[in-house]
Formats: C-alpha cells, structure tokens, sequence
C-alpha cells in the first residue's frame, strides 16, 4: 500500500524557522501571487516521523488555476539560496489539497477581516498588497497547546 504524503508544521528548533519570515516576506513581494492562496513552512514527506520529512515551503494556489510556476519557483530557489537554505523543498499544490496540510488546533474560522480583534494565541497582521484588491493576512505565530509555533500565510479572498 502506498504511503500518502504527511504535512505537519516545520517546528520553531529547526534552522530554517527565524528565517521564515523574512523569506516569507520576500516571497510575497517578489513573485506572482494573483492566485496563490497560501504560503507556509512545513514538513512535507510519507515518513510517518515529522522530523525525517524535509522542510518545504508550501504554496497553495487556487483549484482553477492553470498556468504553470516555474519562475516563481526560481524565484523562491533564489531567496532560499540569499539564506543558504538550499536543503529546502518547494512545493505548489492546488487549494483544495491545502486542508489536508492544516493543524486541527489551529482556529479554522479566524474572522481575518478585522485584524485588529485578538483571536486568542493567534495574533494577527495584515499587509495591503498593491497589484491588486486583496490582503494578505500573516498568522505571525500561532500558538499550539503543544509548544509550538506556525508560520503560515492566507489570502484573504
């Protein structure tokens, strides 16, 4: 039987995550994102152990879309190589694989359109991106019951 991919949150011990913000931010202002939905640090591999699967960052981008990302991947290959993290996996994946990448104890139903209402141990920011007429709202550091802390992007639709 064929193991299914496993997602689960990159954990805050490892190298890579004090990068991910800045990497993040980066990202969002070098690439194409019209239809991207989510960008996110995770591990991604069909190990059943988290921390044998390999740091990927994760684009979730929209059911319908057709074009291919080839640049955005170099793009995204480029920031990782400006941080030396060129043991980093990139991955795009169309939205509606996206839920099974998601942390059960992560609030599903945060109201992201009023940022500035605390949503208990998920502060919130939001960042106007200009190209277009959406926001980009970063969970900057949700906090889990376990200790540990997600680094992820939405777009608010």
């Amino acid at each position: 039987m064929e193991k299914l991919p496993r997602c689960s949150p990159a954990q805050a011990t490892h190298r890579r995550f004090a990068e991910w913000p800045a990497m993040r931010e980066q990202t969002l202002r070098e690439c194409s994102i019209w239809d991207w939905t989510s960008l996110g640090l995770w591990r991604y591999g069909r190990s059943p152990s988290p921390a044998d699967n390999p740091i990927t960052i994760l684009v979730s981008v929209r059911y319908d879309s057709v074009r291919e990302y080839h640049t955005e991947r170099k793009w995204i290959e480029a920031i990782c190589a400006r941080y030396e993290a060129r043991d980093v996996s990139i991955l795009f994946l169309k939205d509606e694989l996206k839920l099974c990448c998601g942390v059960s104890h992560v609030p599903q139903q945060a109201n992201f359109r009023t940022p500035s209402e605390p949503i208990s141990g998920m502060p919130l920011t939001s960042k106007a991106e200009p190209s277009s007429n959406r926001t980009w709202n970063s969970t900057k550091q949700a906090a889990q019951p376990s200790g540990l802390k997600v680094f992820t992007t939405a777009l608010d639709p």
